[in-house]
């Protein structure tokens, strides 16, 4: 058993494997109980963060507010002196706002080791942000993420709704390539999560959560994903840096020609075939 099956997916294989395994995932994937001997299960998250508050630990920009399904800025919670105000921050979470804490890592060290663990597994970037939402509170809008995220329920109970994701354009690579009537879609699957559940939602995937009669807490890994066109880029790149026609400066404002875009994409190519070798490295990670 590996160390990140017992983590997240309590000695199951299966899980792993389709998530480090299948390129094309395109549904979420449930573990309940996924994560019940996970560290970060049992530790008292309401003290930590209270803690956190009233010893001035955390920064404006290490934590904002989700009001409403939109994030708020932290600035309107500060002291005069610039520190979060825990008085304001309670406050805020008792009227009904979600609070997010960025990089929770600084402050948990088995976090920041998980954190550690999931980006040696996938090569990736990898960020943990937590949430601690009051009883009757919905999250974020529906929306979608451009990493994949691995949730960890650690406290109480959310609901999470899944949606079909745009025919269009499954694989958004920014926010702007996907508008509100694209994920304006179905929902296909509704999964409540208790403390020790886990939760992995591919990127792109449209989704909201809410809780109901109890406060809940949950921590999302965001893991960074790799795509064909950051591999283009950099070959690309590299082959412009030994094409000076492919560096010579355009200044008269106008698109590039058809024939010269063509003769320079006929270069690209032959170029490509000729240096497998350097594709073989970008696809390995390497550069």
């Amino acid at each position: 058993m590996t160390r990140l099956e017992h983590l997240f997916f309590h000695g199951s294989e299966e899980g792993i494997r389709r998530i480090v395994g299948d390129v094309d995932i395109g549904a979420a994937i449930y573990a309940p109980g996924g994560a019940q001997s996970n560290l970060l299960v049992w530790q008292d998250w309401k003290r930590r963060v209270a803690i956190l508050l009233e010893n001035g630990d955390l920064r404006s920009y290490e934590f904002d507010l989700i009001v409403n399904g939109e994030a708020e800025h932290s600035r309107r919670l500060l002291s005069p002196d610039g520190s979060p105000s825990a008085k304001a921050v309670n406050e805020a979470v008792g009227a009904g706002a979600t609070l997010r804490l960025f990089g929770v890592g600084r402050y948990d060290i088995e976090c920041a080791e998980q954190v550690a663990l999931l980006k040696h597994v996938f090569d990736m970037p990898v960020f943990a942000n937590l949430y601690m939402t009051p009883p009757f509170v919905g999250g974020l809008q529906k929306h979608f993420d451009l990493d994949d995220s691995l949730v960890v329920q650690v406290y109480g109970r959310k609901t999470w709704l899944l949606y079909e994701g745009p025919e269009e354009n499954p694989f958004p690579i920014d926010y702007t390539d996907v508008t509100a009537d694209d994920i304006d879609s179905q929902e296909t699957r509704r999964i409540t999560l208790s403390a020790g559940d886990v939760l992995f939602v591919p990127q792109g995937i449209p989704h909201k959560a809410a809780t109901e009669g109890e406060e809940s807490i949950h921590i999302v890994f965001g893991i960074g994903v790799r795509r064909p066109l950051s591999d283009l880029r950099a070959l690309l790149e590299e082959f412009c840096r030994q094409d000076p026609d492919a560096r010579r400066p355009i200044r008269d404002g106008k698109p590039l020609p058809p024939g010269r875009a063509a003769q320079l994409t006929e270069r690209f190519r032959n170029w490509l075939l000729a240096n497998a070798d350097c594709q073989a490295d970008h696809q390995d990670g390497g550069s």
